[in-house]
């Protein structure tokens, strides 16, 4: 963390006062406070990847960022482009999901923004982002394109394990130590013994669902994968409960058809489409713009 304090306070003294112009673009300024911004966010996202920081290289990527976000907020604008409220506030609602007020308001101090700074961003992002749909489409991404990028991929696109599982959650483990008892001594299989703990709702009862077993997360994921087809185990440890599961069918990893893999071709590709349409068009607009660096 000391580190990261740092880096921040060295990027402070890079850019200096925060309201002077660090470049022009068009007339329009790019202010040290914007950059500053820009920095604290990146750094604080490569501290969370683990990646290490080279001051004067992010601070010149980023500086890069925002004069190809300029450009483009410029051409939106002649293109009539325009952003609501209400799609800022959707976008700032899922950003605080699952964040409550005083570890947003931190976060927004540890990124030198204000509140109105940071739905300013957000909506630059969606101005950008509207603006590129436009200049590449989502329909340039044809069936031919989708067809020749399956058959010339050298790595299948795989279909991941799926298990049809129910369980019983309870609140302890030894909660779900007794409802094994029981239905050991009573021999009662899990489906009926699951069927009246929902009745009697003296636990969490699911239904069969087809699932990946990754998303419970290790250790149950390998857990379950070591139990067989028709057969049930527990308790296991979750998050905030002990589970009960049954593994009632199992569908073996296997390579995706064309069919099953097509929408992630074609978000693949859009997004390659997007990048190096966006890397064209920003290389043609910085060449014959006035772009002054102060």
């Amino acid at each position: 963390m000391r580190k990261v304090i740092m880096l921040l306070g060295l990027f402070f003294l890079l850019s200096g006062c925060e309201k002077k112009p660090i470049a022009v673009v068009d007339g329009i300024s790019i202010t040290e406070k914007m950059l500053n911004a820009a920095l604290n966010e990146r750094v604080l996202e490569h501290k969370a990847q683990g990646v290490e920081v080279n001051a004067m290289a992010l601070k010149q990527a980023v500086l890069d960022e925002l004069i190809a976000e300029t450009l483009m907020i410029k051409a939106a604008g002649k293109e009539n482009i325009s952003v609501s409220d209400e799609e800022v506030g959707k976008e700032l609602d899922l950003r605080m999901q699952g964040i409550d007020e005083k570890a947003f308001k931190k976060d927004l101090k540890a990124k030198g923004l204000s509140l109105s700074d940071l739905k300013k961003r957000i909506k630059n992002k969606i101005v950008v982002s509207k603006f590129i749909s436009q200049l590449v489409p989502p329909q340039s991404v044809t069936e031919e394109d989708i067809k020749a990028y399956y058959q010339a991929s050298t790595t299948p696109f795989l279909k991941p394990e799926l298990v049809l599982v129910r369980f019983i959650q309870t609140k302890t483990k030894e909660e779900s130590k007794t409802v094994l008892k029981e239905m050991k001594e009573k021999g009662m299989d899990f489906d009926t013994m699951a069927d009246k703990l929902a009745a009697e709702e003296n636990a969490v009862v699911s239904g069969y669902v087809w699932v990946e077993p990754r998303i419970f997360g290790q250790p149950i994921e390998h857990s379950i994968g070591q139990l067989k087809k028709g057969t049930y185990g527990g308790p296991l440890n979750g998050k905030e409960a002990f589970y009960i599961f049954m593994v009632k069918d199992r569908q073996a990893q296997r390579p995706e058809t064309l069919d099953e893999a097509r929408e992630k071709i074609r978000a693949i590709i859009y997004e390659n489409k997007r990048q190096a349409g966006t890397a064209h068009w920003v290389a043609d607009r910085k060449g014959k713009a006035s772009i002054v660096i102060k």
